[in-house]
C-alpha cells in the first residue's frame, strides 16, 4: 500500500482501482483494497455453486445462439459468500455462447452494480486488464528486453532503461486519436519496418540535413502523423 499512500499524498483525491485475474482473487486482497478505500474487480474460480448457480444465464445464451447462429454475451450479477469471507460481496457473471463452444465467467467486485447494463460495464472493463499484458509481451518480445549479454551489471541496468524507455516512446506516439487507427494497435515490428528502418537518402549540406523518401512510399501519411505527434510530445523536436 506504499504506492496508494504516495499517490495520495500527492492527489488526496485520486480514485485508485485494482484489478486482476483469479490468481489475485483472494480474500485478503478484497480485504486490504476495503480497508485502504481502494474499487477493486478480480476474476473468481467458477466451483460449483457458482457454476450451478450461472446455468441459467448460460442456458439462455445458448439457446439465443441456436435460433439467431450468432455470439450471444448475457451478464448478471449477484450476492455471494464463499465459506472463507468474513462477509457477501457482489459477484458479475458473463454467460457466452460463440462458434467455439461456451464461456461462463465470474468476477467479484465492490463497484455498485444497479443494472445489467452496469454489470456488462464492469465486465468489460476487467478484460481490458489485459492490455497491461500486450504492452509486457511488446516490451519482451517486441523490443527484446532480454537482451541482457553484458558482463556488468550497470551495463545491464542501462540497456533496461533504454527497452522501456522505447516502449514508453511508442505508447506515447500511438496515443492520440489522430494518429491512423491500424497504428495505434501495431505492435513494434511493424513501427519498425513502416516508420523507422525505411530506405531512404540521406543528404547534408552546410545548412541542412534532408532525407529524400521514395516518392511511392505507401506509409508517407502515417508517417506524417506520427511526426506531428512527436513534435507536439513535451520537450520533442
Amino acid at each position: 500500500m506504499f504506492v496508494v499512500e504516495r499517490l495520495r499524498k500527492d492527489r488526496f483525491n485520486i480514485r485508485i482501482h485494482a484489478r486482476g485475474d483469479s490468481g489475485f482473487g483472494v480474500p485478503w486482497m478484497y480485504q486490504t483494497c476495503e480497508k485502504h478505500r481502494l474499487s477493486y474487480t478480480f476474476g473468481i474460480p467458477g466451483n460449483t455453486r457458482l457454476q450451478a448457480a450461472g446455468q441459467p444465464l448460460l442456458q439462455k445464451a445458448v439457446r439465443r445462439y441456436r435460433q439467431t447462429g450468432r455470439k450471444q454475451r448475457f451478464f448478471t450479477a449477484f450476492s455471494y459468500q464463499a465459506q472463507s469471507w468474513l462477509r457477501a460481496r457482489t459477484l458479475v457473471a458473463k454467460a457466452e455462447r460463440h462458434d467455439r463452444g461456451t464461456n461462463l465467467r465470474f468476477v467479484v467486485t465492490n463497484l455498485p452494480v444497479r443494472s445489467l447494463r452496469d454489470a456488462q460495464r464492469i465486465y468489460d472493463e476487467y478484460v481490458q486488464r489485459g492490455s497491461s499484458e500486450q504492452r509486457m509481451d511488446e516490451l519482451k518480445n517486441g523490443l527484446h528486453l532480454d537482451r541482457l549479454s553484458c558482463h556488468r551489471f550497470l551495463a545491464n541496468f542501462w540497456r533496461l532503461l533504454l527497452h522501456t524507455a522505447a516502449v514508453n516512446l511508442l505508447n506515447a506516439l500511438r496515443d492520440p486519436d489522430l494518429i491512423p487507427a491500424e497504428w495505434r494497435r501495431a505492435r513494434p515490428a511493424t513501427w519498425r519496418s513502416r516508420s523507422i528502418k525505411v530506405a531512404a537518402t540521406v543528404v547534408q549540406t552546410t545548412c541542412r540535413v534532408v532525407i529524400q523518401l521514395a516518392a511511392q512510399w505507401p506509409y508517407w501519411s502515417s508517417h506524417q502523423a506520427v511526426l506531428g505527434r512527436a513534435c507536439a510530445l513535451p520537450n520533442g523536436p
